[in-house]
């Protein structure tokens, strides 16, 4: 997990634990929602970057292989 993504993950459920806060203090759903859409922003980010970057190591891991697997020639 890179910095990015934890940061991403962080803010993503302080975002939910200060819309749950607000909730419980009877503050209403309407002064309230952006927190939660900040909260699923962050969360549909953090997928976002870690399938890029987990697409990004395949390629790389497929690149390497390639690259290590000796040729065979055949002898006729």
């Amino acid at each position: 997990m890179t910095l990015k993504e934890s940061l991403l993950l962080s803010a993503a459920v302080g975002f939910f634990i200060i819309w749950a806060g607000e909730l419980f203090q009877g503050v209403p759903l309407k002064a309230s929602y952006f927190w939660i859409m900040f909260s699923i922003a962050c969360l549909l980010y953090f997928q976002y970057t870690k399938n890029v970057r987990l697409k990004k190591e395949e390629a790389v891991t497929k690149q390497q292989q390639a690259v290590k697997k000796p040729v065979v020639k055949k002898k006729k």
